[in-house]
């Protein structure tokens, strides 16, 4: 199984942006931006989750 952390950022939009009410078209891009300010960021974006998860997963 492949983890959050070594994704691309293909991977990283179509697994977990494809569906973030966050997103934002990226023109001449083949991912999505996200439209989260930083500070929200940790909290909100579902690939942080999904990282910080496997992080602490790790310990």
């Amino acid at each position: 199984m492949l983890k959050a952390k070594d994704m691309t950022m293909e991977q990283i939009t179509h697994t977990f942006c494809s569906w973030c009410r966050y997103r934002r078209v990226s023109l001449g891009q083949t991912y999505w931006e996200c439209g989260l300010q930083e500070k929200d960021l940790q909290e909100r974006c579902p690939y942080r989750k999904a990282v910080r998860k496997e992080e602490e997963g790790a310990n």
